[in-house]
């Protein structure tokens, strides 16, 4: 089994659908789910594609930033969401903006969650972020709290 169908498996396990995708020749697919009326997606590459990684060899870690954009359901920017990983603060939006450096290797497919601050729906959004050089990019939406 490939890599990238283990992967699909994976994402399906957790609610996740997964699409085809060829990015700049490079195999590997999208993902995608639903939490109510927001969409998530996150890329996975096929890890085949990156120096050492069929190798054997073991990867240099690197530090990889990621920037978040929250928004409200009506498109306005959202101040004070947290985004975790491992239950630890990386990052708070600042005028519907995160930005932050994590550490770890290339293709590495890190787990965040991002916690909506009061007057949304408490729920936590889980994400998933592929580690690409350069800077990575979300768009989250945080739906209003229901009364």
């Amino acid at each position: 089994m490939s890599d990238d169908e283990r992967r699909r498996i994976l994402l399906r396990r957790a609610g996740w659908v997964a699409a085809a995708a060829g990015v700049a020749g490079v195999g590997g697919f999208i993902a995608f789910r639903a939490l109510g009326s927001t969409v998530q997606s996150a890329t996975c590459l096929s890890m085949s594609v990156f120096p050492g990684a069929a190798s054997g060899k073991r990867p240099t870690p690197e530090t990889f930033t990621i920037v978040i954009h929250i928004q409200a359901e009506d498109g306005k920017p959202v101040d004070g969401a947290r985004i975790l990983r491992f239950g630890e603060l990386v990052g708070v939006a600042v005028f519907g903006r995160a930005s932050f450096d994590i550490d770890g290797t290339r293709s590495e497919v890190v787990a965040l969650e991002l916690q909506c601050p009061t007057g949304y729906r408490r729920i936590p959004i889980a994400l998933s972020v592929a580690l690409v050089p350069g800077m990575t990019e979300l768009h989250v939406t945080c739906p209003l709290a229901s009364d």
